[in-house]
């Protein structure tokens, strides 16, 4: 994220390649196919194997163990520019606990104006709603069933909650190379704070990075590339709000977030976590 160069001989370099094969044209089989030493000696290496009831390791075994000396390089252009957090290591996935949003065609045409208003900024909408309940955070691979096991553990002391929408937010992440127009949330009483300590507690077997000290709870609708928060408009702060206040208005069961269970995403899997009653 190349072409090679052909490099031709010159006359001098052919007749010393003629000169080679004179020297091992005993080594011919019977169909005038030549061998090299060294092909020789693999081939009554593989005859011995064979005998012997050793069988050849397939390409696909060795693959597993192909060097891996290459240090990864990640290409923000195969996911819409967006820069990782924290620098890939083979071993570790990408971590992160939340809460789903089940939403429906009202939510995505409220997630439409809202991006809308911010124009010229290109935001784009998020892939998956939710509300985050961590960072992202890097998981060794051996520790995802004892962290998964760990929130279970703690999913069945938590209780089911309503989240209700009230005002919509700009934020930008801790590298301030992405920003977010989000729907900001709360709950009565605040359950989220308890869900919070929770997966911090279980973050914390690890030695992993608890959420932030003073959380504000929001359901992240779209992204930009960079910090942008300067180049957003006191006018188009004040139409974001009046679009959410307009489609609660419409649709007032939507203001209510019903919140039944969290999910940890680690890497390409997901786990999901009832909550008691």
């Amino acid at each position: 994220m190349l072409s090679g160069l052909v490099s031709y001989s010159d006359s001098d370099d052919d007749k010393s390649e003629e000169s080679n094969d004179c020297h091992i044209s005993n080594n011919s089989d019977e169909r005038g196919v030549k061998r090299s030493h060294s092909q020789e000696v693999n081939l009554e290496t593989k005859k011995v194997k064979q005998s012997a009831g050793i069988l050849p390791i397939p390409d696909t075994i060795k693959s597993l163990f192909a060097d891996k000396s290459q240090p990864y390089q990640d290409d923000p252009e195969k996911h819409g520019g967006r820069i990782r957090s924290f620098a890939h290591e083979e071993g570790s996935w990408a971590t992160h606990v939340h809460i789903p949003y089940a939403y429906d065609s009202r939510f995505e045409n409220l997630v439409q104006e809202l991006l809308l208003c911010l124009r010229p900024l290109d935001f784009k909408p998020i892939d998956n709603f939710h509300i985050s309940l961590s960072r992202t955070v890097s998981l060794r691979h051996h520790w995802i069933k004892s962290l998964t096991d760990s929130l279970q553990a703690k999913a069945r002391m938590l209780h089911k909650c309503y989240c209700e929408m009230v005002g919509v937010k700009l934020y930008t992440n801790d590298e301030k190379n992405r920003t977010f127009v989000a729907v900001e949330v709360q709950s009565h009483p605040d359950v989220l704070r308890d869900y919070i300590l929770a997966v911090d507690s279980c973050l914390e077997e690890f030695g992993l990075q608890k959420y932030y000290k003073d959380p504000s709870f929001h359901l992240s609708v779209g992204w930009c590339v960079g910090d942008v928060l300067p180049d957003v408009l006191e006018e188009q702060r004040r139409q974001l709000q009046a679009v959410l206040d307009r489609h609660l208005h419409t649709d007032s069961d939507l203001k209510l977030i019903p919140v039944d269970q969290i999910q940890c995403k680690a890497g390409n899997k997901s786990f999901t976590f009832t909550l008691d009653t």
